[in-house]
């Protein structure tokens, strides 16, 4: 005997498999899209952080101060 299966036994076992991987990929789209969006929104968040640090650091310089000045024990400074 080639297979010590029924037809039967294997066309439910390839059913029950392939809706399994059906639902799966389509989790796995959901995740990725999610995935890109969230890293679109990311990058566009880190973005205005760093247009809004040159703003202020040009505010800064035209009241005169030290834009360069280090502030001690700052928690920012290691970023």
């Amino acid at each position: 005997p080639c297979v010590n299966l029924s037809w039967a036994s294997l066309d439910k076992t390839r059913e029950e498999y392939q809706a399994k991987v059906d639902a799966d990929e389509k989790l796995l789209a959901e995740v990725i899209s999610r995935l890109l969006r969230n890293k679109k929104i990311l990058a566009q968040a880190e973005a205005r952080a760093r247009k809004k640090t040159l703003c202020l650091a040009s505010e800064m310089a035209a009241e005169g101060e030290d834009v360069n000045a280090e502030v001690p024990n700052c928690p920012a400074a290691s970023v």
